[in-house]
């Protein structure tokens, strides 16, 4: 007894209804893809599963395929892309705040710069300008006393 032909008409119908719904999302949210059709159609009916060569041969990947042109173009902005988007976003601010420590760095060098001259000038030692601060006098309370 030979096998019974594929219900190419019934499977046509149920991707066309499938697609005009997945076309309206994003591609990663119901990507329309040959593995995505072949679920469908098995949830849809247990007759209808077919293999890649199948849906090949009836003609049923070119609806396919035309459904995710459609789905590309139809979707503004899918998921991914706001997400990278956000991504990018954030990168170009750290890469501004980058510019900004930098410009920074350069300015306090140039001060450095100065006051080393500076302190060369008036003869003033190195090995001095770099010794530590000296610790404040603590043994006796300042409190209620008046600078002058």
């Amino acid at each position: 007894m030979p096998r019974p032909p594929y219900p190419v008409h019934r499977a046509r119908r149920v991707l066309a209804e499938w697609i005009a719904i997945a076309k309206e999302r994003p591609a990663d949210e119901a990507p329309i893809t040959v593995e995505a059709a072949q679920r469908v159609l098995r949830e849809k009916d247990p007759k209808l599963v077919a293999s890649r060569h199948t849906l090949w041969k009836h003609g049923l990947t070119r609806l396919l395929e035309q459904g995710a042109e459609a789905q590309k173009a139809g979707v503004g902005e899918t998921a991914r892309a706001s997400e990278r988007q956000g991504y990018v976003e954030r990168f170009e601010a750290m890469d501004a705040r980058i510019r900004e420590v930098e410009a920074r760095n350069r300015e306090l060098l140039g001060q450095i710069a100065t006051m080393t001259f500076n302190a060369r000038r008036l003869n003033v030692n190195a090995a001095e300008l770099r010794a530590p601060m000296p610790k404040p006098d603590r043994s006796r309370s300042r409190a209620g006393r008046r600078n002058s």
